[in-house]
């Protein structure tokens, strides 16, 4: 019998994709104006000039995109679509560098200019039914999906609305339920029972993190039954492609395995000058970008990584099919005694307040949570918890787990205990109970009417294939 030895445990970051999600040219500027300033420290505070070009080629790309009008240039139903001939940015440049006494000086100015633009992408604003019809009435074999809400918790927060891309560096963004001043453009249940129908018909449906996306449907309209649509969770085809990846987040496999960097929702929002996340309070046009990428990177992530679900055969397809089973079990909130929570607590905390001066009158004022002052208090005192940390310099790990088992071996061996290192322990162990347990159980219950709602993971964990958090979120 052949096997077919194709596993591929290990997938090589790739480059930067420097035509995302445009292109174009960078020349000196005839004319002294601004569209906006970049400050660049002085390339004798840095390692060298290439580090101070790819610094300025970056920080302009960032402001680039943040002035960029993706409704007007990159929507295909604009009457200004592609229309780059004109389009330019002046950018002033301040080289600057910080003096002895900690004062910014600007040792030289200049300017350049962005233009011959060029893009392969399209970002289109769905603002009409018969839109939408037209784009999701036809037959789609593969599509890729994605929703902007007004928070995580499906009981109290509502799609503000979705994305989705069924194309190659194309995709497109509905707004359902924006703020009531954009009511013109909002396009309301109607909308997702579109899109819901287009799911339910094709053969394979992307989703990020795909239990938040089924939930928030599920909850709007018991009939979006999310059980019937063929999913395919990227996030955890992606940790397929290569389980050694320990961050799991939409944008930074983006990175990983796209080359694309951008900008993640907070940033945006504080782009736009919100004091608050809340993206319904977003005008649909200037949450295009963001919402829209989510569904090209959902399904350029999903292509890629295809054959690694593939070769994890009967495996993978039960990794996906758990995923439906498991959000239901994350939909039945466990209720929590938060009395009790909150007498562990009131003994906690004081106790801990107690034990930060009793170890400061023995060793004076050090800042327990810095490894290094830790490891130095150790080393004074020729304590060695035989354990080093995984950095350059191999620093004397002094975690809680290494503090411990020192506290034991030096039991063992009869060796005295200092009183501090006593009362070290015992605060390592009541912060934990502090911030893990009974602290983190507390402010989730206190947010969920007593009760806490379980994210369970069957894949992405490093100890286990089903682990958990105190939060479902997207």
């Amino acid at each position: 019998m052949a096997y077919d030895f194709t596993f591929t445990p290990y997938v090589k970051k790739k480059e930067v994709d420097l035509s995302f999600p445009f292109s174009y040219d960078l020349v000196k500027a005839s004319e002294e104006k601004e569209d906006f300033k970049i400050e660049l420290p002085a390339p004798s505070t840095m390692n060298d000039k290439k580090a101070v070009k790819d610094l300025l080629a970056e920080k302009v790309h960032e402001q680039i995109i943040n002035k960029f009008d993706f409704n007007k240039y990159l929507n295909k139903y604009s009457k200004d679509f592609h229309s780059f001939t004109s389009l330019a940015y002046i950018i002033k440049v301040e080289v600057f560098m910080v003096t002895k006494d900690k004062k910014r000086e600007v040792l030289n100015q200049y300017f350049i200019k962005a233009n011959n633009f060029k893009s392969d992408y399209t970002f289109n604003l769905i603002t009409n039914i018969e839109q939408l019809k037209e784009v999701l009435t036809t037959d789609i074999e593969r599509i890729a999906f994605d929703t902007e809400t007004t928070g995580l918790n499906p009981e109290v927060d509502h799609i503000v609305g979705y994305s989705f891309s069924f194309k190659d560096k194309e995709s497109y963004y509905v707004p359902v339920k924006h703020d009531r001043k954009y009511k013109d453009m909002n396009l309301g249940k109607e909308a997702l029972k579109i899109l819901y129908d287009a799911l339910i018909k094709a053969e394979r449906v992307y989703m990020f993190n795909s239990r938040f996306d089924m939930r928030m449907m599920e909850y709007t309209d018991a009939s979006f039954d999310m059980s019937k649509v063929k999913y395919r969770d990227v996030q955890v085809s992606a940790w397929f492609a290569d389980p050694d990846i320990r961050q799991h987040s939409l944008k930074y496999l983006e990175k990983h395995f796209l080359g694309i960097y951008r900008q993640d929702l907070v940033a945006t929002l504080k782009n736009s000058k919100m004091d608050t996340y809340n993206t319904a309070l977003l005008s649909p046009v200037n949450i295009l970008f963001y919402a829209a990428q989510d569904a090209a990177s959902t399904f350029a992530l999903g292509e890629i990584t295809d054959r690694y679900q593939r070769e994890f055969r009967n495996s993978g397809e039960i990794d996906q099919r758990l995923l439906y089973p498991l959000m239901k079990m994350e939909n039945r909130g466990i209720r929590i005694n938060t009395d009790y929570l909150k007498e562990q607590l009131d003994y906690i905390l004081p106790r801990l307040a107690e034990l930060d001066e009793l170890i400061k009158s023995q060793i004076g004022d050090i800042n327990l949570n810095s490894p290094k002052q830790k490891s130095d208090l150790f080393k004074k005192h020729k304590l060695d918890t035989k354990v080093k940390t995984k950095s350059k310099n191999g620093n004397m790990a002094t975690g809680r787990k290494e503090v411990d088992a020192m506290i034991e071996r030096m039991e063992e061996q009869g060796k005295t205990i200092p009183v501090w290192l006593t009362y070290l322990g015992e605060r390592s162990k009541l912060e934990k109970l502090q911030s893990t347990f009974f602290g983190s159980l507390l402010e989730q219950a206190l947010m969920n009417n007593g009760r806490v709602r379980i994210n369970y993971r069957n894949t992405q964990a490093a100890t286990g294939r089903l682990s958990s958090g105190a939060d479902f979120g997207e």
